[in-house]
């Protein structure tokens, strides 16, 4: 968990969109890598940034997109 930021949707008011986004979330489910506001964010299927990885996380796989074959959901 250390590679995720625990705090971003914690930044959203509670009727924001993410938190139903993130309580739809299931296990196997597709994701996407993308870079954006400086760290790379973890993008559902609709394009809709569910969270953040930490700056941590960013730096290290973010020069390692292009390596990266399938993004998957897990509990």
């Amino acid at each position: 968990m250390q590679d995720i930021d625990l705090s971003f949707a914690a930044r959203y008011p509670a009727q924001h969109k993410i938190h139903a986004r993130l309580a739809r979330l299931q296990p196997g489910d597709a994701a996407t890598l993308k870079t954006g506001n400086g760290k790379l964010e973890i993008v559902d299927d609709e394009g809709c940034c569910r969270a953040q990885l930490s700056k941590a996380a960013s730096r290290l796989w973010s020069s390692r997109l292009a390596q990266i074959v399938e993004h998957r959901v897990r509990s």
